[in-house]
């Protein structure tokens, strides 16, 4: 007999819980585990995985449901296979674009007949039946072999007279994450494009369209598919988080925090806050980015766990304060960082904000001066402790290392926080996420030697013709370093090869002239010569056809 499906039931409503249970228990396939947060579902999930996690939207003091599933997604303790099911009585439009910003399988709106929400787990359990081989390769993350086997199914799935054929709009969609997956955004992009040409309302086909736009280094194009989104209300909010990061990426911080002044304070999610305050830090304007997290953290006073996430932002704020102030005037930023820490760990029962908390207490030692004091906090976390961090409190501990003088730990301790990163499709918050990377890496001095990696790593690709997967990490090897002439190269090259005059912020005109004024070896002169022989080639050529 097969076994049962792991289903958990997250409701703060124990009702509800009830009734949720009552209802799944007779079909005699699930095992069920019933929670009312957040924090019970984390614990749980540290001992056994999930097959399906069925969660209310909004859950009492605790964290909303997608802030909680977006935090088990990055701790890795949520499965890629795992079916997710949202309930929400909740009807704004800002709620359910958050919602469907996580691609769960299911959104179901109270009121709902419980028949209905029968049908639809029906519907689910039919597909996760016939992509059961592709679900175990995205779990060992096979996924080139989940690609093939997805490209398998669809293939025979248009063919009209077999059962799978209305199962194609669910195949697309998996076809389409492991087309990202893979680093294969052109092929997704025509795919999203597809979809969208038959309806231009599939919110998961929109945002995958940007992600492509994005991670393509089509910027522009990027921006303009935003700015239509602006006019809508379920994407309105979400439009404007991107545009901002895009301006992050581009250090464009003022004109960042102008895009995020058209969402209200109040209703600016956790990662458009930590976008908002690092623009503001960026620029210096410290009162802003302070008085911005104060009133995060009163309006969220009735909900615990977000009151204690911002209480926590506004000490990492008051700690980078200290940390681009000398020694001997770090002493107020320093000691209103520790109030804070105390505030928001008063009962703290999460082992999570437990550590974060640690962490800060050891690097406002290091920041003061006092490494014995440092050493000792960092001695009581648990390297299973250490693991299982948030990427804010990893960047953190990095520091702390590196004050202690073990660079090694501090690098294994970036690539665990890097790691996290690649498990999160919320670009508000990894634009963060990828700025505190970097800064990081230069505090800890290692940020010459991932440039090299990076390099390196594209140099495998290249060769191999994948030079669509390439060029992000030329372009990561040439920003870390830029005045490296053979990343600049490499990046030109590349943009060559592909036909690109542009990749995001950098155009082959500005590496020519770039180049052109930099002392190079005679191979690299000879390569730039070569490339701008290319390029000028193939301008000529476009301008043929366009005069034609």
């Amino acid at each position: 007999m097969e076994s049962q499906l792991r289903l958990a039931i997250v409701e703060d409503n124990a009702t509800a819980r009830t009734n949720l249970r009552s209802h799944l228990l007779p079909l005699g396939i699930f095992d069920i585990h019933s929670f009312s947060n957040g924090n019970e579902l984390r614990a749980a999930l540290k001992r056994m995985s999930m097959d399906i996690v069925l969660i209310d939207y909004h859950l009492g003091q605790h964290r909303n449901g997608v802030d909680c599933v977006h935090s088990l997604m990055v701790s890795g303790h949520i499965k890629p296979s795992t079916g997710i099911f949202f309930i929400t009585a909740d009807r704004q439009a800002k709620t359910i674009g958050q919602i469907m910003d996580l691609h769960p399988d299911v959104l179901i709106v109270k009121p709902y007949t419980m028949a209905a929400l029968l049908r639809h787990m029906q519907r689910y359990l039919e597909v996760r039946s016939l992509t059961s081989d592709v679900l175990k390769a995205t779990d060992s993350q096979l996924f080139s072999v989940a690609l093939r086997k997805t490209k398998n199914l669809i293939i025979a799935a248009q063919d009209k007279a077999t059962n799978t054929n209305k199962y194609l709009p669910e195949l697309n969609k998996l076809l389409a994450k492991l087309l990202m997956q893979n680093g294969f955004y052109s092929a997704a992009l025509t795919l999203f494009n597809k979809i969208l040409q038959r309806s231009e309302k599939i919110l998961w086909a929109n945002w995958g369209k940007i992600k492509c736009q994005f991670m393509l280094g089509e910027w522009h194009a990027c921006e303009e598919t935003l700015h239509h989104l602006v006019n809508t209300n379920f994407t309105r909010d979400k439009a404007f988080e991107w545009l901002a990061s895009l301006c992050i990426e581009r250090q464009s911080y003022q004109e960042a925090s102008d895009f995020l002044d058209n969402i209200n304070t109040s209703e600016l999610s956790v990662a458009a806050t930590r976008l908002k305050s690092l623009a503001f830090r960026k620029q210096n304007k410290v009162i802003e980015g302070i008085s911005l997290l104060q009133k995060q953290r009163e309006h969220n006073r009735s909900v615990r766990e977000l009151f204690d996430e911002f209480t926590y932002e506004l000490a990492e704020f008051y700690i980078a304060i200290a940390e681009e102030t000398p020694q001997n005037q770090r002493k107020e930023s320093l000691s209103q960082a520790r109030k804070l820490v105390g505030m928001a760990t008063r009962g703290e029962s999460d082992p999570q904000l437990k550590t974060q908390r640690d962490i800060l207490l050891a690097y406002s030692s290091a920041l003061e001066g006092d490494s014995n004091k440092a050493r000792k906090i960092l001695e009581g976390i648990s390297m299973a402790a250490l693991n299982n961090a948030n990427p804010t409190a990893l960047f953190t501990a990095s520091k702390i290392f590196h004050t202690l003088d073990d660079t090694d730990t501090a690098r294994n301790v970036l690539a665990q926080a890097e790691l996290r990163l690649a498990r999160s499709d919320d670009q508000a918050w990894l634009s963060v996420m990828n700025t505190n990377l970097v800064d990081s890496e230069k505090t800890v001095g290692i940020d010459k030697e991932k440039a090299v990696r990076l390099n390196e790593e594209g140099m495998v690709l290249f060769s191999n013709r994948q030079m669509e997967k390439a060029m992000p990490l030329f372009y990561s090897a040439y920003q870390r370093i830029p005045s490296m002439p053979a990343f600049a190269l490499n990046l030109l090259q590349c943009m060559t090869e592909l036909n690109r005059d542009s990749y995001r912020l950098i155009t082959a005109d500005f590496l020519i002239e770039e180049l052109s004024s930099t002392p190079l070896n005679d191979i690299n002169q000879l390569r730039l010569e070569k490339l701008r022989f290319d390029l000028t080639k193939a301008k000529a050529e476009t301008n043929s056809i366009n005069n034609y």
